[in-house]
């Protein structure tokens, strides 16, 4: 754990164990004055960062504007010098000026990017503007788990969701491609640097870029269970879109993602990098796809999925209050207007009538949230 997110963590832990009278108060100051200093900084490295990203796109546009005009073998070698020389300059500043050094990783990935294109155009080469993005998305993976760079392998996710975008936008994104196994071999990359790294942003990211990746790969399986065939994504849509296949997609969804929110919290009570991550976004996607088990809706209601709905909603929002897990609270708390909202449809109840229940509700929410809290204040008076 990193020495600020640890020592708010001690200094939250202290003020929980003042109060419960495990720890005495004249402790506080002692304690904390042993943790690691709170890291500071003048913000002079993301200055250089960034002036370093722009003065090599600088570079970049001038030779752009002037590419015409430059004979072929010359764009062939100052394409390559700069590459060679920004991937150089970040591997020797790694230890030293990590910033820099990471923002010239991104600056190599990007030279890459455009080098592809560039040299396509200037030999005259054949290929597809989607084979140029999914080489950029490998390539900036590449660069940034070898250069140690987390702003690269976000690149590397960037050209990846655009590469998907236009897969599906000409609707050959399937099982099929040995592209979009390319891709899933990039994100593995990527992970493989956030793990490295321990870089709460790409934790992000990929989480974020895990959820259409996992939406294909499911949706396949989905299609293979229920139709005997893949071609979910194919432009000829030779199956009838059905509620099978429909419910087969989401349950699986919701099981998946319900054992990674289990997963991350593991992870985050065993103090690993990005359980509380892992944990907060699988659980809003399970209660999305829970959601969406109920569609299409139907005039008398599915019960079983309202209840179940219903249900999974307080459970996030309890074990999200009483574990201090705020995002999970918060899917639980939105999941749970949800499916109130989607009774109302199924009775068709008029205003009154959902601004009772709705007020009811919020009076049975502020009362368990009492009733927690009251329990975490007084645990003896609990246990009896």
């Amino acid at each position: 754990m990193k020495p600020n997110a640890y020592r708010q963590k001690v200094e939250k832990d202290l003020s929980d164990w003042i109060e419960r009278g495990w720890v005495p108060a004249s402790s506080r100051e002692p304690i904390l004055a042993s943790l690691p200093k709170a890291a500071g900084g003048d913000g002079r490295g993301w200055i250089a960062m960034a002036a370093t990203i722009l003065a090599g796109l600088a570079v970049i546009t001038f030779i752009g504007d002037n590419w015409a005009a430059i004979p072929r073998g010359l764009k062939l070698i100052m394409l390559l010098s700069l590459f060679g020389g920004t991937a150089v300059a970040s591997g020797l500043l790694q230890e030293t000026r990590k910033k820099t050094s990471n923002a010239l990783a991104l600056l190599s990935a990007l030279i890459f990017s455009g080098s592809i294109a560039l040299i396509g155009q200037a030999y005259n080469l054949p290929g597809e503007p989607d084979g140029a993005v999914f080489l950029s998305a490998l390539g900036a993976a590449l660069i940034g788990l070898a250069g140690r760079s987390a702003a690269s392998s976000f690149a590397a996710l960037v050209f990846g969701g655009i590469w998907i975008g236009m897969q599906l936008g000409e609707g050959q994104l399937t099982w099929l491609s040995l592209s979009f196994w390319g891709m899933n071999i990039v994100a593995g990359l990527v992970t493989l640097n956030a793990w490295l790294l321990r870089s709460r942003v790409l934790w992000h990211s990929l989480i974020l870029s895990f959820l259409p990746l996992s939406s294909i790969h499911l949706a396949e399986l989905s299609s293979l269970l229920t139709m005997g065939h893949l071609g979910v994504f194919s432009t000829n849509w030779d199956f009838d879109p059905s509620r099978t296949f429909g419910f087969t997609f989401l349950f699986i969804t919701g099981a998946m993602w319900a054992a990674l929110t289990a997963y991350g919290v593991r992870r985050d009570e065993a103090d690993l990098t990005g359980g509380r991550t892992l944990a907060g976004y699988s659980a809003w996607f399970c209660l999305a796809a829970i959601a969406l088990l109920g569609l299409p809706a139907h005039p008398e209601g599915d019960v079983i999925h309202r209840f179940c709905l219903l249900g999974a909603s307080f459970l996030a929002l309890w074990y999200g209050a009483k574990h201090h897990y705020s995002w999970i609270a918060a899917a639980g708390i939105l999941s749970l207007l949800t499916g109130i909202s989607i009774l109302l449809v199924d009775i068709g109840m008029d205003m009154s009538a959902a601004a009772i229940i709705f007020a009811v509700t919020s009076a049975i929410a502020l009362g368990v949230a009492y009733l927690l809290k009251k329990q975490a204040s007084d645990p003896e008076g609990a246990s009896q």
